[in-house]
């Protein structure tokens, strides 16, 4: 079989879990086509106008309908945005693919955050995953090494 691209999992319980369920049709959509287009770490850079304009073409919804939909996600904690970051909470827990045990996928998600810019959101990403970052030597915990550190 050829290869036709990057593969990404979606739990089939999201579909029927009550959260999901409460949400507005186009949101759960725009959901959806958003998590399709993230790494399996679930946190990129996205210019936000441009991210509208390429969510509305792959979903076929005007870009006010986008902007209503990520809204609404963002209000009911299903992702969360600053500057030109988006982050699908719960993305890298819930990704059958990744595994914290595994060194390879932290060193993976490790060298992603590396290139992300450092702003409270990719902050909050990294604490929000511990398991990812386990603590060397002693207490200090490395998620991008070196990068966090203030320079002189």
């Amino acid at each position: 079989m050829t290869d036709r691209g990057e593969y990404r999992a979606i739990r089939r319980v999201l579909l029927d879990g009550p959260d999901f369920q409460r949400l507005p049709e186009r949101a759960r959509w725009m959901f959806v086509v958003l998590k399709l287009n993230l790494g399996p770490s679930g946190i990129d850079v996205f210019y936000p106008a441009a991210l509208l304009h390429q969510l509305a073409a792959q979903a076929g919804a005007p870009t006010d309908a986008v902007s209503d939909a990520l809204d609404t996600l963002e209000q009911e904690g299903w992702i969360k945005r600053e500057a030109n970051v988006i982050w699908i909470v719960g993305q890298l827990d819930n990704d059958p693919h990744v595994n914290s045990s595994d060194t390879k996928h932290r060193k993976s998600v490790a060298r992603h955050l590396a290139g992300l810019p450092r702003i409270p959101i990719v902050k909050e990403f990294i604490a929000a995953h511990p398991d990812m970052y386990p603590r060397v030597r002693g207490s200090v915990r490395r998620a991008h090494p070196r990068t966090w550190r203030r320079r002189a």
